[in-house]
């Protein structure tokens, strides 16, 4: 994740990924793609925090925290899959 975000020219902050994966109220996904090697990369990433209790008019539930695609492999629907699989998952 550190090396897309990199690329895509956003701040990567490998403590906070960590944090992330580790953190049940957290809900991490990677795409993957094969290389022209045919070999496995990950090519994008979205995560979703919960918020368990409404703060102002936010209900409580999931929300995206992000979502980043390399740029090499954007407009692909990589970012869509991504988003898509976090609103369709039964928590």
């Amino acid at each position: 994740m550190q090396e897309i975000q990199r690329r895509a020219g956003r701040p990567a902050h490998p403590d906070a990924y960590r944090r992330a994966v580790e953190n049940p109220d957290c809900c991490v996904l990677v795409a993957e793609c094969s290389s022209h090697a045919g070999d496995p990369i990950i090519v994008g990433w979205a995560q979703t925090y919960l918020h368990a209790a409404a703060v102002d008019a936010a209900p409580t539930g999931h929300y995206l925290g992000g979502v980043t695609v390399d740029p090499s492999w954007r407009r692909r629907a990589r970012g869509w899959a991504l988003w898509k699989a976090l609103i369709t998952m039964d928590r």
